[in-house]
């Protein structure tokens, strides 16, 4: 199926009119084909599926001032009728576990035995659910629209380093409940998915140029499940309120090995 471009437009408050446009490829059943002329590293090897490395990450001194907070939606009736929305940029357990942090190992192998399509995020409830996925480098992104009104999807290449800044690269608009869309992530770094309609919307994809990597889960937890070969590896924790990730040296032995990484509230964009 050929590539066309939607031209949409939508009128927020006032007589102020965004006008999107987005290149639609295929729905999210098929993903679609590398732009020609991308640079893509080839797969490089066959890993297993097995548990090799797996830890926890925790955050110290204390909780962000916005954990656990409802956002704001400015009076919008169809996302304000899903009631409380919580905002997901911080999300801590009473054991202090950091979630949504991507753990990955640095310079590890492509891997060929991995789906095409790496993740979905779906707009839902008026937030990007997940809120954080990471693929490897190659795979496709399904972006689905699952609520009653009008979203879009703008994929920005994220600026490390930084809390908001890098580069448009993409935008999809998704009218109403059902629209789809597709984009192939074939270079390796941190991309930020934003709403412009509504604006509180932000998501995270962390796009790992091989293919042990692992996101944690609401109590902090993480386990990366495919083969390293025993030896010393370089392991890296980001999350998306710190300037910089924390790394570590971690000894993978007998196929098997442990890390614990601890954020500190202090070094965050906003405590």
């Amino acid at each position: 199926m050929s590539s066309f471009t939607h031209r949409l437009c939508y009128k927020l408050t006032g007589s102020v009119l965004v006008c999107l446009f987005s290149m639609v490829n295929v729905s999210c059943g098929k993903a679609p084909d590398a732009p020609m002329g991308s640079q893509v590293r080839e797969p490089s090897i066959e890993v297993a599926e097995i548990l090799t490395l797996e830890g926890s990450v925790t955050l110290s001194g204390g909780l962000p001032s916005t954990h656990g907070q409802a956002i704001d939606v400015g009076g919008n009736p169809l996302c304000s009728q899903h009631g409380k929305i919580i905002d997901p940029t911080w999300r801590v357990s009473e054991n202090r576990g950091l979630a949504d942090v991507i753990i990955n190992v640095k310079n590890g192998p492509i891997a060929k035995n991995v789906p095409r399509m790496g993740a979905t995020i779906d707009q839902r409830e008026c937030l990007f659910r997940p809120n954080v996925v990471a693929v490897q480098s190659g795979q496709a992104v399904c972006f689905k629209n699952s609520d009653m009104t009008f979203h879009n999807v703008r994929v920005v290449r994220h600026q490390m380093g930084t809390e908001l800044q890098g580069q448009s690269v993409a935008n999809f608009a998704q009218a109403s409940m059902g629209g789809e869309n597709t984009h192939v992530f074939n270079e390796a770094g941190v991309y930020r998915l934003e709403c412009d309609v509504h604006r509180w919307m932000r998501g995270w994809i962390f796009v790992n140029e091989g293919i042990h990597f692992a996101v944690t889960d609401s109590l902090g937890k993480f386990q990366i499940s495919r083969a390293l070969p025993d030896g010393d590896y370089v392991l890296q924790a980001w999350h998306a309120q710190f300037p910089e990730p924390v790394t570590q040296n971690v000894r993978v032995s007998g196929g098997r090995g442990t890390a614990h990484f601890e954020f500190q509230l202090s070094s965050a964009f906003r405590s």
